[in-house]
């Protein structure tokens, strides 16, 4: 016995494809769908139904997963503005969930739903070799310099690795750390975390970006960037930022890229270049955490970038040859 289903909406169009590839095709609707499924014909049979044909109760969605489990072959035919979003979520996660477990569902197609919207890097791995990853906010990605002239390219020069950039503004712990641990990370390459205020957080908007959400100037950054509030107000970011809640991801972020470094075997370096000093007093026992300090200038940079507000190429060599003198200590290079 085979039983094939054709599953789409209540036009002629399913029962079309149904009655095309078998002429004995019949409609499975309120009045036979339990007799079916209590006595499943002999023979092999080809069906077709639709969301309207069910039924409307609440164990509507129980007869279609009774009846998805029974056929053999299952022809999607629903067009996708022929339901809602909730409506096609549903449905398509039923469906796909039997397409793994039988790999017996044709013409679903699920190409609206790819992952790599949320899941894009900011660079990639440059050699075969070990090589050099940074990752952080604007203090790393080198804003108000040249890129020849942030931290990260300098260290790189001094010890003669390609570098990788795994960078962005306002960005914040969780974020930078996601990035490293999806990247193609090995053994022996160094990673070098520049670590930003804990007070930050990533939020996905409706436009289908990651915007950054940081202390004192987010109200500005919103504007700015016309951030719509129609899933979260300016009252909840301003909570969310002083809540200890952020405290808490951003030292669980940190700890799980320690643990990520040590599994693959690189070699990670965690320079506290804006973060708190109690964020760096929370970090004290970890060994390849290192919190930058200037004592000669210790509030201020030595010079700044051509937008006035972050570090010049002056205080990135300042960076880049701390940096350099902590990776010799941890025995890095």
């Amino acid at each position: 016995m085979t039983i094939n289903l054709y599953f789409g909406d209540n036009s002629n169009n399913i029962a079309n494809q149904a009655l095309s590839a078998d002429p004995q095709a019949f409609l499975i609707d309120h009045s036979n769908y339990a007799k079916f499924l209590n006595s499943p014909p002999v023979d092999n049979v080809t069906v077709y139904t639709s969301l309207s044909d069910l039924p409307k109760l609440s164990n509507n969605k129980f007869v279609i997963y009774q009846l998805l489990d029974l056929a053999d072959k299952i022809f999607y035919g629903l067009a996708d503005f022929q339901l809602d979003e909730k409506s096609q979520i549903f449905i398509k996660s039923m469906f796909l969930s039997m397409q793994q477990q039988k790999n017996n569902v044709y013409n679903l197609d699920l190409s609206k739903y790819s992952s790599g919207v949320y899941t894009g890097l900011e660079d990639n791995r440059k050699s075969e070799n070990h090589q050099l990853w940074i990752s952080g906010c604007s203090m790393s990605h080198g804003v108000g310099v040249d890129i020849n002239q942030r931290y990260g390219q300098l260290i790189a020069n001094q010890i003669n690795y390609p570098v990788s950039f795994l960078t962005k503004g306002s960005s914040s712990i969780p974020w930078a750390v996601d990035q490293i641990v999806r990247s193609d990370i090995r053994a022996e390459d160094i990673v070098i975390l520049g670590l930003t205020d804990e007070a930050r957080f990533p939020y996905w908007r409706t436009n289908k970006e990651v915007f950054h959400i940081i202390p004192s100037t987010h109200e500005k950054q919103n504007q700015n960037h016309k951030f719509s509030f129609t899933n979260i107000s300016r009252g909840i970011a301003d909570l969310l930022i002083t809540d200890d809640n952020v405290f808490y991801q951003s030292i669980i972020r940190i700890y799980q890229l320690i643990n990520f470094c040590d599994k693959v075997g690189a070699k990670l370096l965690i320079l506290g270049i804006l973060s708190s000093g109690e964020l760096a007093l929370h970090l004290h026992n970890v060994d390849n955490f290192i919190h930058y300090t200037n004592f000669k200038s210790p509030f201020q940079y030595i010079d700044i970038g051509t937008d006035n507000l972050h570090p010049g190429p002056l205080q990135h060599q300042l960076y880049a040859d701390f940096c350099q003198t902590a990776l010799k200590k941890l025995n890095y290079i």
